[in-house]
């Protein structure tokens, strides 16, 4: 149902399957009148948390889960992702694990500049803003992209965190503006680290 566009929405540099479809075919509707499309409207999010993946999050409906063991870099690593469809967007949260050797010898930064990297590749996406933040005194990426997947355009935002070997992605996919912006803020402002 949804484009493939979807199932490589595992960002970093993880070649997911998590929301699966087809792409649908590529049409080209005839061109209206120039008009101011209506503001989309603000949807009521609900708290989502999940004690498992130690985090709570507000989104607008109640996530599928899915996992997948994924090869990269020599090393297998299990992913777990929340995934929520909604309209010509999603909303999503991936976690995975890394070996926590790897992680104490490696430079934070580095990790996220990888996850930020492989991400955009991954969906052919161009980096519009980046800024360096923190969560809880860990690190983090809050990345605003734009990709094109078969004549449609979309916007990405995403926060990226590294929590002591835990890599955390979140990420509202869209054709820009319906998703309202309120929405994405509040979804990745929301994000919760639990104990």
């Amino acid at each position: 149902m949804k484009n493939k566009f979807f199932a490589v929405m595992g960002f970093a540099m993880l070649a997911l399957a998590a929301c699966g479809g087809s792409a649908p075919a590529a049409t080209a509707a005839p061109k209206a009148a120039a008009t101011a499309a209506p503001a989309p409207t603000a949807t009521a999010l609900k708290l989502f948390t999940s004690e498992e993946g130690k985090f709570a999050v507000w989104m607008p409906g109640e996530p599928k889960k899915s996992s997948q063991t994924v090869n990269t870099a020599g090393m297998k690593i299990d992913v777990t992702f929340y995934t929520l469809e909604v309209g010509t967007g999603a909303y999503l949260v991936g976690l995975n694990d890394y070996p926590a050797s790897i992680v104490q010898t490696a430079d934070p930064q580095l990790i996220l500049d990888g996850a930020r990297d492989g991400g955009l590749k991954n969906v052919n996406a161009t980096l519009v803003n980046e800024t360096k933040i923190e969560k809880d005194g860990f690190p983090g990426r809050d990345v605003t992209a734009k990709a094109s997947v078969q004549g449609k355009d979309y916007t990405l935002r995403i926060r990226i965190y590294l929590v002591s070997n835990r890599l955390y992605q979140l990420m509202v996919l869209t054709e820009p503006g319906k998703i309202p912006d309120g929405d994405i803020a509040k979804f990745v402002d929301s994000f919760k680290l639990l104990k």
